[in-house]
């Protein structure tokens, strides 16, 4: 297969800034490349005053940062819209030779993004900068146009079936929520959280293992385990293990919800539901049913419907405590709807857990397709 290299394809457009056209606004995200600000966020960002905003035409290249990290593509929505005044604009030389399709999926694809990452310059890490001759210097495996336009439509429809399968197990969380929200809609017993939950606060962790898949002991969790694979609702795995469990104030059982309780995490919102039991590091919190009159399931719902930061006390560094949380009012459904409730969420999970696997797979596939691509063997 033929190489050039992008300084080949591409060269630096010469830039018009926004004055008072009214043009849409786009900004570029890691997964979908350019958006409109208007859709992607119901709303729009940019400041008010975009008179500085960069021009960009339609099929011109606009280069964001982290780069490495694959923000960067081709404007292909509006005959010209803006962008923010940081990001970098590059003209196609010669659309008889380059595909824009092809290459904006080349320059996102891992084998490019290695390549950012590798010449990366700075010290800040979402402020590193690629020297537009290093940008140039990328290498890019360029066959004819026609298969070009093959490569970008197969890797277009495997990128079109990945997409619809996670939009379908975000409709399956969604009607999750639906089916909660229906429940609580009929509870008339209302009660203080503190009258049916306890609380367990985070404490320094023990001396722990790797964990490797042991089925028994107790996980030692820090909020950096709340963002590993598998734990997107449930704590699958820790990075560490403990054969014995730890202080009883801060062991929190199977079933508990955990929530960040310090810090910029707050505001995450993440909570996850504990699978064993499981020992909190100092910014973590854990919240269980008290008695029966509580499913965990129940719970966890409960918490999913609000933002923490709301919660949160304590003026520089937040602060989400047991007096934050216990005098919540809780909806207490019967334990008849909580259990209907838990039986229909096994039936909705399970067909969220196989629309999520097949997600893994296309997209496992749709990396093998772009090895294989742009290596001149598909």
């Amino acid at each position: 297969m033929n190489e050039v290299t992008l300084g080949d394809l591409i060269a630096p457009a010469n830039v018009r800034r926004a004055g008072c056209d009214e043009l849409p606004v786009l900004s570029i995200t890691m997964r979908s490349g350019l958006v409109d600000q208007s859709t992607k966020f119901k709303k729009r960002v940019a400041s008010s005053d975009t008179s500085d905003y960069k021009v960009v035409r339609r099929g011109q290249l606009v280069v964001g940062f982290p780069i490495d990290e694959g923000v960067l593509d081709f404007q292909t929505l509006y005959p010209e819209a803006i962008v923010s005044p940081a990001y970098g604009i590059w003209d196609l030389k010669d659309s008889r030779t380059a595909d824009v399709e092809y290459l904006r999926r080349y320059l996102r694809s891992p084998r490019a993004m290695a390549y950012y990452k590798g010449k990366l310059r700075g010290s800040t890490a979402r402020r590193r900068s690629l020297p537009s001759t290093v940008f140039r210097a990328l290498d890019v495996p360029l066959p004819a146009l026609d298969d070009q336009r093959r490569i970008a439509a197969i890797l277009h429809r495997i990128e079109l079936l990945n997409t619809r399968q996670e939009e379908a197990a975000r409709l399956v969380d969604d009607f999750a929520n639906a089916v909660f929200d229906e429940i609580v809609g009929g509870v008339t017993n209302t009660v203080q959280l503190g009258d049916i939950a306890q609380f367990y606060g985070g404490t320094t962790l023990p001396d722990g293992i790797p964990f490797t898949g042991q089925s028994d002991g107790a996980f030692l969790m820090k909020v950096s385990d709340m963002n590993l694979p598998g734990n997107e609702e449930e704590v699958a795995s820790c990075a560490l293990w403990s054969r014995d469990t730890g202080p009883k104030a801060s062991t929190c059982p199977p079933g508990a919800v955990i929530l960040p309780k310090r810090g910029g995490a707050i505001s995450t919102n993440k909570k996850r539901r504990a699978t064993r039991p499981t020992i909190l590091d100092p910014n973590l919190m854990g919240v269980a049913p008290l008695d029966g009159r509580l499913r965990t399931s129940f719970l966890l719902y409960w918490f999913k419907r609000f933002d923490l930061a709301s919660l949160t006390s304590g003026s520089t560094v937040p602060q989400l405590n047991k007096r934050d949380l216990a005098p919540l009012e809780f909806p207490l459904a019967t334990l008849r709807d909580q259990d209907e409730f838990e039986h229909r969420l096994t039936s909705i999970h399970q067909h969220g857990r196989l629309l999520r696997s097949r997600s893994a797979y296309l997209a496992e596939l749709l990396t093998s397709l772009q090895s294989r691509a742009f290596s001149g063997h598909l």
